[in-house]
Parts: structure tokens; sequence; C-alpha cells
């Protein structure tokens, strides 16, 4: 399916009035949520979504195979599917005791090759299921997985060079990324809620371990000392961390820190002419610090300030 084919699909899904189907799912899992132990209630969504013909509520039962059975459901089914998930999700990550449920959630997920039911219609759902697996709702969830999982639970092979490896498997390590990364079009309000906070706690976090580690570091203790008490936060080796704190807390070119340019861009930006003196002076603000350390770049930035970005649609930069 092409990338607009899939825009097309949630324009059309999102602008449809309330479908009672659906909402039939969601209040269930609503209800339910709030009754049962959580491993109680990852086993009951097993069941609906794996092994629907054996379900106990037929009613239920009846609405997930009538969306099975729609003609848009090989294009849509995902966005219910989705929206299930973080039906259960959105509450377990208010209470930090059910953190260990998301990840084993998303495990559920994955193992929709292995269902093998002979009812035809729990078939269909599972296949629907497999297809979830493969859209960008299930590769976000993924990443989520690997924040809320123990960090030696999923090892990278030791053969994958760092170029080759999924940001699923780094992701834990880069906050700044978790709004695009974990979510989606069809993302709620309330999750949208939920992933900002748990990112600026994930920064608050890295922050308060980077300063630790750092400033431990300067205290020169002795090498057995320092791997002994603090671990390095960050995937860089000791002396790439402290040659990169070194350059974004110092002075850059002798006389300025990036704080400085920052706090300059920031007030220059509200005075510029035009929208294209604008840009002109975000390419410079951006490359420059690049080109000051590899020479190779100046004068030859990322992109042109002639090119469309630059010049032309506001909507593009």
């Amino acid at each position: 399916m092409s990338p607009w084919d899939s825009l097309d699909s949630w324009s059309n899904y999102s602008s449809r009035p309330p479908a009672t189907l659906e909402d039939i799912l969601y209040e269930h899992l609503q209800y339910w949520r709030r009754q049962e132990p959580t491993h109680q209630m990852i086993e009951r969504f097993r069941r609906l979504f794996l092994d629907a013909a054996n379900y106990p509520d037929s009613s239920v039962t009846s609405a997930l195979l009538a969306l099975a059975e729609q003609s848009t459901a090989d294009r849509e089914f995902k966005y219910v599917l989705n929206r299930c998930c973080y039906t259960l999700i959105n509450l377990w990550y208010t209470q930090p005791r059910d953190h260990w449920a998301i990840p084993e959630l998303v495990g559920v997920l994955e193992t929709a090759g292995e269902a093998n039911s002979t009812n035809p219609h729990s078939r269909k759902i599972q296949a629907l299921v497999q297809e979830f697996v493969s859209s960008d709702q299930y590769a976000a969830l993924g990443r989520l997985q690997r924040i809320f999982s123990e960090p030696n639970e999923f090892k990278m092979p030791l053969t994958m060079a760092v170029d080759e490896q999924p940001l699923a498997y780094r992701i834990r390590y880069y906050p700044f990324l978790y709004d695009n990364s974990l979510l989606t079009k069809d993302s709620g309000q309330e999750q949208k809620k939920n992933i900002t906070d748990l990112r600026r706690k994930a920064e608050t976090d890295l922050g308060i371990r980077l300063a630790r580690y750092h400033t431990h570091q300067k205290l020169g203790a002795s090498e057995e000392t320092k791997s002994s008490l603090l671990i390095n936060p960050t995937l860089l080796e000791s002396a790439g961390l402290d040659e990169a704190l070194g350059y974004y807390t110092g002075k850059f070119d002798g006389s300025r820190t990036h704080r400085d340019l920052a706090r300059w861009f920031s007030t220059y930006s509200k005075t510029a002419r035009s929208f294209r003196d604008f840009k002109d002076e975000f390419v410079d603000y951006l490359i420059n610090p690049i080109a000051a350390m590899e020479p190779k770049y100046n004068g030859k930035p990322l992109y042109s300030k002639s090119s469309p970005v630059c010049a032309g649609n506001p909507g593009r930069i």
C-alpha cells in the first residue's frame, strides 16, 4: 500500500460518525480493565483477538467479527486494534505498578502467527492481527515495548552494524525522539498526553544521570572506582562523551556557548524582515556549528539556500 493510500484510509476513517461496532469493543475493554487484575486483562485481550470463537461474550465477538468482515477492514482494522491496545495501555501507564503489562500486551500481538484456530471467523481476525504487525501502529508499539522492558531483555545481534540497528533497540537513549517515534496519525489525545509525560520524565532522568556521571568523572576518581559507582547513561564511550559535553557546554568558537548562539537566534528570528531571511539564518544556525567541526561542510550546506526547501514552500522547512 502506498503512503497516499494509507493517508486516505485514515482520512476516511477519522471523518466517519462514531461507529457503534467499535464502541462496543472500546466500552467492553474499558469496563473490564477496571474489574479484572492486569494479568487477567491481558489474557482476555489475547482470547478476544486470537481466539474469538471461544470468547465468553458473544455480543463483543459478533461486533469484532462484523468489523473484520467489512470491505475496508484490510485498511482500517489497524486503527481499531491500535485504539483497543491504548485503551489498556493508557490506564496502565498512569499506574507504575502495571508498567510491566505494556510490553506483555505487545508481546501478545507477536504471537498472532502462532495461533492455529480451525474456526474461519477466528482465522479472519488472526489474519488481520498479523497484518497489523506490519503496520506503523505496531512499529510504534514495538518501540514503546522496548522502553518498558528490562534493558537486557532485547539484545542486539552482535553481528549487526550500528547504522543497521532498528531504532526500537536504542529508543530509550533518545527521549527527544519519543513524540515522533511513539505516536502515529491516529493517536488519541490521552495517548499524546502520556507520551509527552513519558518524554519529559525520561529527559529529566537522563539529564540527572548525565550530570552525576559527568561530575563524578571530573572528580578524578580511578577508572575502577568510576566504573563501579556510576554507569555512562549514553551510547558513547567515556572519552567521546567527555568531548561532546566539553563542546556543547563550553565555548565552541572561543567566545560563545551553544546557549548563547541559541538565544541570539531566538532574538533575531523575531525581527527577521521576511520568512526568506528567517530561513536563511536558520540554515546558517544549523550548519555553522557542523562546519566548524568538519571543515569539509564549510560552503557546502546540507542543502542550498536556493533549494525549494529554503526558498519556497514555508511548510516544508
